[in-house]
């Protein structure tokens, strides 16, 4: 079952916090939170997984305030760089090649914090959670989850161990899946 968002934290207008368990999904992923299935899984090798900043269960859960951050996150005038960004569908917090902040306000400000959600660290499932190398995608037809609707998206690269791989399985044949605890903020300024 894909991974939406859990209440959000009390008195946090600029957090989400995903709680449960990676499967395999469909590839491209078109649900939140769910591992994108490939012909070969491989260990080590790290691996995009999508989550919208909304629940994305139907379109009236997708307005749930509890569930999502208040539009006013995602205005684009803050006063840095050129502002108004460019209104792009695509961007990131600025850890890719170029090492530069790109895409909307809200994308340059994203940060993770992901961590696996097992009972004991002695045989991990992850090998490593990419939360500085993420990418920020608004849902379109193309990109983020593929359903047009206009939410916020945070693409984050998971590397499984040889057992994670297993525990996930395939979209054919899911595994046990693998627990994680992810938190999604969105930076805001400092008021003076």
């Amino acid at each position: 079952m894909a991974i939406q968002p859990a209440i959000r934290p009390a008195g946090s207008s600029h957090t989400l916090r995903f709680v449960g368990t990676l499967i395999a999904g469909a590839t491209p992923q078109t649900l939140n939170g769910t591992v994108p299935a490939t012909a070969a899984p491989t260990a080590n090798t790290p691996l995009e997984i999508k989550f919208a900043l909304a629940d994305m269960t139907d379109a009236a859960a997708r307005l749930n305030p509890a569930r999502r951050l208040p539009a006013s996150i995602f205005d684009d005038n803050q006063p840095a760089g050129s502002s108004p960004q460019a209104n792009t569908v695509v961007g990131t917090p600025g850890v890719l090649p170029s090492q530069n902040p790109a895409g909307k306000t809200w994308m340059q400000n994203v940060r993770v914090r992901a961590q696996e959600n097992s009972a004991t660290s002695a045989a991990p499932l992850i090998a490593r959670i990419d939360v500085l190398n993420v990418l920020c995608y608004v849902d379109t037809a193309s990109t983020g989850l593929n359903g047009n609707t206009g939410v916020p998206v945070v693409g984050i690269p998971f590397a499984f161990t040889a057992a994670g791989v297993t525990a996930i399985g395939t979209a054919a044949a899911p595994g046990a899946g693998v627990p994680v605890v992810i938190e999604i903020e969105i930076v805001d300024a400092p008021t003076r």
